[in-house]
């Protein structure tokens, strides 16, 4: 896709997600592919920072990547919350499992950061949204009430 259409944002931005999964297989090719990622990423960002799939591909930089290159969780939890807002103003928050996965995301770093209500919130909105939800409705919530 990106030979055909080398400005296209989306393409992109997968692209910078792909090379950030093969830094997950390989820790040790982080030093080349993490800023390969991160221009990737960034580039579509720039391009179409509007688009729900690249704010939340820029914002999962953001959190996993660290802050001595440019990583920030508090920017990142803001664009997934953007992300999130934006899904639901257009209409995009029924049936859609990525607006769920942006909520669970979401959701298991509010654990992480010890902020309990506030995952708790998000994991009960997201069994409203789908009950059959398994990962959360018989994982994610029991061990957060747990």
């Amino acid at each position: 896709m990106l030979k055909k259409e080398p400005e296209n944002p989306l393409a992109l931005s997968y692209k910078g997600t792909f090379l950030a999964f093969k830094i997950a297989l390989f820790k040790v090719r982080a030093v080349t592919l993490g800023p390969q990622s991160m221009r990737y990423i960034n580039k579509a960002y720039k391009l179409d920072p509007s688009d729900t799939q690249i704010m939340a591909d820029k914002a999962n930089l953001l959190y996993y990547s660290p802050s001595i290159i440019g990583g920030n969780k508090e920017a990142a939890i803001a664009l997934y919350q953007q992300a999130i807002r934006e899904m639901k103003r257009t209409n995009q928050d029924s049936g859609n499992w990525f607006y769920l996965s942006l909520h669970t995301t979401l959701a298991g770093i509010y654990t992480e950061r010890g902020e309990i209500e506030a995952a708790y919130r998000l994991y009960t909105y997201i069994l409203e949204k789908e009950p059959r939800f398994k990962w959360v409705r018989d994982d994610l919530l029991p061990a957060l009430l747990q």
